[in-house]
């Protein structure tokens, strides 16, 4: 990844869980906001996708983090 007038110091994906939770229920059931339950239970179970984040981190995430120096 580059971006114009920017080194890039560091990049890494998180949260590739949500990509199951994102397509199931905003692309097959087309909600537009996470339903309580479902948001209570990924809450719960955050310490778990963390570990399945340390293992996915390289390679796919629903979001990025990524810090760059201004050129």
């Amino acid at each position: 990844m580059s971006i114009p007038g920017f080194n890039i110091i560091h990049c890494q994906y998180f949260n590739s869980i949500g990509i199951l939770g994102w397509f199931v229920s905003g692309k097959l059931m087309g909600k537009n906001a996470i339903p309580g339950g479902q948001m209570k239970l990924y809450d719960q179970l955050v310490p778990l996708w963390k570990v399945v984040d340390w293992f996915l981190r390289p390679l796919l995430g629903l979001s990025v983090i990524c810090v760059a120096k201004k050129n």
